[in-house]
């Protein structure tokens, strides 16, 4: 562990650690001992920590709830449950079927991007009160999240909630 190559690195520079408090002292054998027992002790308890989140993360993915991470637009959380947001819904639906009227006139991936920044600006429509940028689309675009899918690692789910886009519509713009 990284505690143990520290404390090995201060005695290999002789450099001693004495704890008044837990009467230890590194210059002898046994406050060694002592000091590498309890850098395994911390270090268990870390890895049992760590295991502890895994095994509830995992848990909660397969009852179909989100594991971790920030709220994706377009929901709310309310009471440890995510609702849709009306207003954010609707600049959804809207850059889903304005990216994909763009692309099917022929536009670039690229020209279509500016042209739906350019549309969405001119509604007036905001990002979390920020004007919507490329990777802002993109994500949105390509989350499997609002069709009702989920993803943990390499595994994918469904979730619980509410819907915002439908599967239909998520291939279309992902199609091309």
């Amino acid at each position: 562990s990284e505690g143990v190559g520290f404390i090995k690195y201060l005695s290999d520079n002789n450099v001693k650690i004495i704890s008044v408090l837990e009467k230890i002292d590194t210059s002898t054998t046994s406050g060694r001992f002592f000091m590498n027992v309890l850098l395994s002790l911390n270090e268990m308890e870390r890895d049992t920590i760590v295991e502890r989140m895994n095994s509830g993360k995992i848990r909660k993915f397969e009852n179909h709830e989100r594991v971790s991470g920030s709220i994706c637009y377009g929901y709310n959380k309310f009471e440890n449950r995510l609702i849709v947001n009306k207003e954010e819904s609707k600049i959804i639906h809207y850059i889903y079927k304005r990216y994909l009227e763009l692309r099917k006139r022929g536009l670039t991936k690229t020209k279509s991007m500016r042209e739906l920044r350019k549309s969405l600006k001119k509604k007036n429509y905001k990002y979390r009160d920020r004007e919507f940028t490329s990777p802002t689309i993109n994500y949105i675009l390509s989350s499997s999240f609002y069709t009702g899918v989920m993803t943990h690692g390499n595994k994918t789910n469904k979730h619980k909630y509410d819907t915002i886009i439908s599967s239909r519509l998520f291939n279309l713009v992902n199609r091309i």
